[in-house]
């Protein structure tokens, strides 16, 4: 593939100075790039070992961009999850919840700030939906408050949490994480019982669809790798990060990705 009439940044000393534009040498088989010369070819006068040239127009490449500080996990819950950044109102706040809670086993509130509809707190939430689970994280991320439904799905009490208000802080260790994490946590403590084998791979095979689509979303934006910055990782999210990523390299478009 040759890639003509670019623009390339950042700019080395050697180019730096030219106004010309540049084509970009592709090898067809192995993607690697062979050369960058400055434009000079006309197309249909693409040499044979070449199958593909594409003109840009001047448009710019740059190198691959990388995402240091990302929370994967709750980046794949956040599209799954009401969001409230962008209400203003109490009533737009009701009704997002009215629409949603009729139809769901559960709801995952993101993006509240006490200017919608004051400080949250389990009763308010109870009041507004009393027959199922719902939690609803701050905008700043360090906030998590449940409804009684979901103080009671996450066995707060035998965990010795003490949650009247149920307002959980970001030093809180059972919900500082995604709830896919937070089974980890209940499990290491013999709050409920292990999952099946069964249980497991569903849940690994779920983790390695989400995340392969968060790539695809990402790469297209030209991020090529991520180092997930969440704090308070253990081996049990390390072994599922693993199970999902390892040898998949390819399966998640070439990204590199670390645990912080």
């Amino acid at each position: 593939m040759i890639i003509k009439n670019v623009q390339i940044f950042p700019q080395n000393t050697q180019i730096k100075n030219s106004a010309q534009n540049f084509d970009i040498y592709i090898g067809d088989t192995d993607g690697v790039i062979e050369r960058i010369i400055e434009s000079n070819i006309e197309l249909g006068q693409v040499p044979d070992s070449f199958e593909e040239v594409i003109d840009v127009e001047g448009a710019a490449v740059i190198p691959s961009l990388y995402d240091h500080h990302i929370h994967l996990l709750s980046l794949k819950e956040a599209g799954n999850s009401l969001d409230f950044s962008d209400v203003r109102t109490e009533a737009e706040f009701k009704q997002i919840i009215a629409s949603a809670k009729n139809t769901a086993s559960s709801l995952r509130g993101i993006g509240y700030h006490e200017s919608i509809f004051g400080a949250l707190t389990k009763e308010t939430l109870d009041e507004l939906v009393p027959d199922i689970p719902f939690r609803v994280q701050h905008q700043t991320g360090a906030l998590w408050v449940l409804n009684s439904k979901a103080l009671t799905e996450i066995n707060a009490s035998q965990a010795n949490i003490q949650l009247d208000d149920g307002c959980l802080l970001r030093g809180d260790e059972l919900l500082r994480r995604d709830s896919l994490l937070l089974e980890n946590n209940l499990l290491e403590n013999n709050i409920v019982q292990s999952p099946s084998v069964n249980d497991k791979n569903a849940r690994n095979n779920n983790l390695y669809n989400d995340l392969r689509q968060i790539f695809k979303e990402l790469n297209q934006y030209g991020v090529m790798g991520a180092t997930d910055a969440t704090p308070g990782y253990g081996k049990s999210e390390v072994e599922l990060f693993s199970n999902a990523l390892i040898g998949n390299k390819q399966d998640f478009f070439g990204a590199d990705f670390y645990l912080a």
